[in-house]
Formats: structure tokens, C-alpha cells, sequence
């Protein structure tokens, strides 16, 4: 078989086993949760023959399995189950909502890349330099900025101060293309600084590793500059450590948007989520938890991809494998 495509296959395998591991982890977890959701649903004034009516209603008198059976079989046909709390089909509104993250998550997560890749070079090339010093103190003080308290910064500069962007609210594409523009500003700008923080130290650890290899010296005894040779062969080496790090991040990036959708009211998965958790609506919980952990595992599955295209050992180490 083709190193490359067992090398795919095996990814694929692992993201497969991963998420069913981490449903039964899931579904599990929240059974452990003291109390009854019927119970919860109705309130401490129902009367058992109604909490029973609720439980037979919903499915939570069967046995385990086949529960969990039902909700995984649900997941696959795109439906995530029925709200104890409200009684409503959360299939779409988990959607919507995750579609509403992916607007703030996924520009954050493409600019703090390539943020902190041309920051993190520089900081490595000039790091003797002034401005390589001011780079790599800024990352470090940007690194210790939580999430929340850079956007309400961004909120008192640019909104309540310059009112260059509203402060929070959602606004739909189909309604007004413009206000929807600038309403993801200010949340996509609080988490991609944080992020670029972050992954600008590696990347200026990772530059600085390959500084010295042979290859480079060899690059620049035919004429390369010091930049130059690092462009164009040594970022390609740089870059196997940076996507590892990349793909641990992407958790920490999705925990931040909950956060920063708390702090902008924008209507996403993660303000969803919070509101679940209040009301112990298991349904959506698990919903959501698994829509989350669906994300970043595939995400890292396009990470492990594209580190097998730049570093070919990976794919001569899936031909032994």
C-alpha cells in the first residue's frame, strides 16, 4: 500500500475511535450527574406519576444501551434529541449555533497562524535585535491576558471609546452583510490575539531550533541571505513542532470562544451551552459536548494530515508501521 495513503487510512482509524470513545466517555458522565432530569424538567412540585409519564416519554426507563444506542443513532441521522427543559427538537438549533462559533473560531484560528508565524520568525531572525526583543516580551505579557479581559479592552478602545464597532449582539448575514462583518470583528480580534500569544513562542522556538542546521548553512554558502534561506527551507522544518502545537490549541481556542461569546452576547454554541448546564438540560449538554469534541478532533485530524504532507518521515514511518 502507498506509505502516504496508510498514513491517511491510520489518521482516519484513530479520529474514528477517538470519537466513539469519547461518546461513551460523554454519555456516561453526565448519568453519573446526581439528580433526575424528569425530575428537574418538571420541577420539585411534580407528582411522581408525572415525573414517570416524563421519564417513559423521553426514553430514560430503558436500559443504558439502549439509550445510548438511540442517542448515537440519532447523532448519525443529524438529530440530537428532544429538550427535557423546553421540549423542543435541539437538532437545529445546535446547528445554528455551532455555525455561529465556527464564524468567530475559524477566521481566529487562520489569523493567529499566520500571525504568529511572520511575528515569531521575525522575533527568531532579529532576536538580537530591538525589535525582535519587543516581539518576544509582547507575546509573553499577550500570554497572560485571559480571554475575557482582552475583549472587554477591545470593547472600551474601539466601541465605547473610538465607537469604531459595536460592543456585542449578533446580526445574520441574510439581514445585513455589513453589520455582520462588524459585529465578528471585535471577538475574532480578542481571540486571535491570545492565540497568536501563544503559538508566536513556538514558532520562535521552533525558527530558532533550525537556525543553526546543516542545510541552512549549505543554503546560505550559495548565496542565500539569512532570511531568505530560513523562508524558504528552514519554515517548512520549523513547522512540524508549530502544527503538533496547533492542534493542542485548538481546544484552548474553543474554550475561549465560549468565553468570549459571554462577553459579546454573541448567540453560539459555547452562550448555549451555559444556559444547558443552568437549566441541567442533559439533551443539549451531551449535544453540544459532543458537537465540540467532533470539532476539534477533526481539526486535529486535518492537522496530522497536512503534518504528513510537510514531514516526509511520517510517511516512511507509516510504511513500517
Amino acid at each position: 500500500m502507498n506509505p502516504t495513503l496508510r498514513t491517511v487510512l491510520l489518521a482516519v482509524a484513530r479520529t474514528l475511535v477517538t470519537l466513539i470513545l469519547a461518546s461513551i466517555l460523554i454519555f456516561a458522565l453526565l448519568r453519573l450527574v446526581p439528580g433526575d432530569p424528569a425530575q428537574v424538567a418538571l420541577g420539585v412540585d411534580a407528582t411522581p406519576d408525572a415525573v414517570e409519564a416524563t421519564r417513559h416519554r423521553f426514553g430514560l426507563d430503558r436500559p443504558v444501551l439502549t439509550q445510548y444506542g438511540e442517542w448515537i443513532g440519532g447523532l448519525l441521522s443529524g438529530h440530537f434529541g428532544t429538550s427535557f427543559v423546553t421540549g423542543q427538537d435541539m437538532s437545529a438549533i445546535i446547528l445554528d449555533r455551532t455555525n455561529v462559533t465556527l464564524w468567530i473560531v475559524l477566521p481566529s484560528l487562520i489569523l493567529a497562524l499566520l500571525l504568529a508565524t511572520a511575528l515569531g520568525t521575525w522575533s527568531a531572525l532579529r532576536r538580537r535585535r530591538p525589535e525582535g526583543w519587543v516581539i518576544s516580551v509582547g507575546s509573553q505579557l499577550l500570554m497572560a491576558v485571559p480571554g475575557f479581559l482582552a475583549g472587554v479592552l477591545l470593547v472600551m478602545a474601539f466601541s465605547l471609546g473610538l465607537g469604531w464597532f459595536p460592543p456585542s449582539g449578533w446580526v445574520v448575514p441574510s439581514d445585513s452583510f455589513g453589520d455582520f462583518l462588524s459585529h465578528l470583528v471585535l471577538p475574532i480580534v480578542a481571540l486571535t490575539l491570545v492565540q497568536a500569544a501563544v503559538l508566536t513562542r513556538f514558532v520562535r522556538s521552533a525558527v530558532l531550533d533550525v537556525s543553526g542546521a546543516d542545510f541552512l548553512v549549505e543554503a546560505r554558502s550559495k548565496g542565500l541571505s539569512r532570511s531568505g534561506a530560513m523562508l524558504r527551507h528552514g519554515l517548512r522544518n520549523a513547522a512540524v513542532p508549530v502544527l503538533t502545537v496547533t492542534g493542542v490549541q485548538l481546544s484552548s481556542l474553543l474554550v475561549g470562544a465560549v468565553v468570549i461569546e459571554t462577553v459579546f452576547d454573541v448567540p453560539g454554541v459555547g452562550s448555549l451551552l451555559v444556559d444547558a448546564v443552568g437549566q441541567r438540560d442533559m439533551v443539549t449538554i451531551q449535544g453540544i459536548v459532543m458537537v465540540l469534541v467532533a470539532l476539534t478532533v477533526l481539526i486535529n485530524l486535518a492537522v496530522d494530515l497536512v503534518h504528513t504532507i510537510v514531514d516526509p518521515r511520517l510517511r516512511t514511518a507509516g510504511a513500517h508501521a
